[in-house]
């Protein structure tokens, strides 16, 4: 047997069909080869302490490789594999043959897991056949989420006009001319005029909140599965960068969100439980004006419960000066970054800034309680201690605290950041009832900031501030001689 030696040089790998050889004197490097060889169909005809050999046909040219040339080689073969699922998705779907019931199910589990990759090359390559197959299995090819519309009724039309509509968009940026006029004769053809109206008119009315959304609306903006407890949602599908939360869906409570999924988002998805319109809370203005440092004062809602139930924010008052409480919410209310990317940030430039003054404020106050909650000028001193640069002082509504400000807790205990019950369901916190929670002063270096420890001391050495198990804890002022 002839063994193709490879130098130190990496070199392009094309699969050609043939076995090889893997030398992996790593045992992790070696299981981790064998797992990935037999995950993938692969038949290990040898192994042995040092290396295994692989092959899907007769060993008449086994290649040895490196365990790095292995993965890029491995790469390849998956690609190629790819590609040919692809062309067998466009054959079965352009086709009226019948497929024995595994490999169908298996093109139909690719193209549900792929629909964009697959309508792409129907697009480019002009197959019409393709599009009348992809369309007429219109509900066997929504995402594997959105299986509970297999049963439903009523619902053929509008996944159509929806399928189509993402089509035609498709085609136009892709300048597939043909295509385009082709799926607009489809849609022309298949759907009546009234039908597109009365769909338009209710998606208005839904965004403008006039309509309750479907559940089907719902699946086509979530990825999320039903508990015991509720509704969990695991991601977004729409192209908004605020994302409302509903309370529930199909009559079933939303519960938890995960959170890594929409911070993992490329474009910086940013989500807030949607206020229910009814929930008005009245000002206390009586209790504001006689409030005194170390009081709680009730301003604004949040959800606090299991349930995601909106109930008012409780504030510590820390200081009181020239008719303004500057105050420092009870609870750590929820679970954030400091910043979504592990790089040098300042107070300036993180995102746990924008939450704050973006989607924080403008769903956890009425438009009454934001007049009197004034844009100060935040301060953003360097570290005292590590000398690392704070930037330039900004113009906030709402803002984390800096060490300074901190210190007007009397005493460590005080500082402990409890929890709320809606923070604890949602999962991924670091410390159950208690956690640590962000300061704005940076830490040891740039990519640092302090945070309060779940003792309530002061870290001033900080944390990364990509970390998303520590607490959002939000302080502002609060004018309580009339408007900010």
């Amino acid at each position: 047997m002839k063994h193709l030696k490879y130098t130190a040089k990496l070199e392009p790998i094309v699969f050609t069909g043939k076995g090889f050889a893997v030398t992996c004197p790593d045992v992790v490097i070696r299981n981790r080869v064998t797992d990935y060889i037999t995950e993938h169909g692969g038949t290990l005809t040898h192994l042995k302490p040092d290396y295994c050999i692989y092959t899907d046909s007769p060993m008449d040219g086994v290649i040895s490789l490196t365990p790095i040339q292995f993965w890029l080689a491995a790469g390849e073969l998956d690609r190629v594999q790819l590609h040919e699922l692809v062309e067998a998705s466009l054959a079965y779907l352009g086709s009226d043959s019948v497929l024995e019931e595994k490999q169908e199910e298996k093109l139909l589990w690719y193209i549900r897991d792929n629909r964009e990759k697959v309508v792409e090359e129907i697009l480019r390559q002009n197959v019409t056949e393709a599009v009348d197959g992809y369309l007429k299995r219109r509900r066997q090819v929504l995402p594997d989420s959105m299986t509970a519309l297999s049963d439903a009724e009523g619902l053929d039309d509008h996944i159509l006009l929806d399928l189509l509509d993402d089509m035609i968009e498709k085609a136009s940026q892709m300048e597939k001319h043909e295509m385009t006029a082709y799926l607009l004769e489809y849609k022309q053809n298949h759907l009546s005029r009234e039908f597109e109206e009365e769909n338009q008119q209710a998606d208005l009315e839904k965004e403008l909140g006039f309509r309750e959304r479907s559940e089907y609306d719902w699946m086509k903006l979530f990825d999320y599965y039903a508990e015991e407890d509720g509704i969990r949602i695991n991601n977004y599908r729409g192209t908004d960068d605020l994302v409302l939360i509903p309370d529930e869906i199909g009559g079933s409570p939303v519960v938890s969100v995960h959170v890594d999924n929409f911070y993992a988002d490329e474009r910086e998805l940013q989500f807030f439980w949607q206020r229910p319109a009814h929930l008005i809370p009245t000002i206390d203005h009586a209790a504001l004006a006689q409030a005194q440092p170390g009081d709680v004062v009730k301003f604004g809602m949040y959800p606090q419960t299991k349930l995601a139930v909106w109930e008012p924010i409780e504030w510590i008052v820390l200081k009181k000066e020239n008719d303004r409480l500057l105050v420092v919410s009870k609870l750590c209310l929820d679970k954030a970054p400091y910043h979504k990317d592990a790089e040098k940030v300042t107070w300036e430039t993180c995102h746990l800034r924008r939450w704050f003054n973006g989607p924080f404020y403008q769903l956890a106050f009425t438009p009454e309680e934001q007049e009197l909650i004034p844009e100060v000028t935040v301060p953003n001193a360097p570290s005292a201690k590590y000398k690392t640069l704070g930037g330039n002082d900004t113009q906030d509504r709402i803002f984390a605290l800096s060490i300074e400000e901190a210190m007007l807790f009397a005493k460590d205990a005080d500082r402990v950041g409890y929890t709320s019950m809606y923070h604890q369901v949602r999962g991924y916190f670091f410390g159950g009832k208690i956690n640590c929670w962000w300061l704005r002063t940076p830490g040891v270096q740039g990519d640092h900031v302090t945070l309060i420890s779940n003792s309530g001391t002061i870290g001033t050495y900080g944390y990364r501030v990509d970390n998303n198990e520590y607490s959002a804890r939000p302080a502002m002022w609060i004018q309580i001689g009339g408007n900010a």
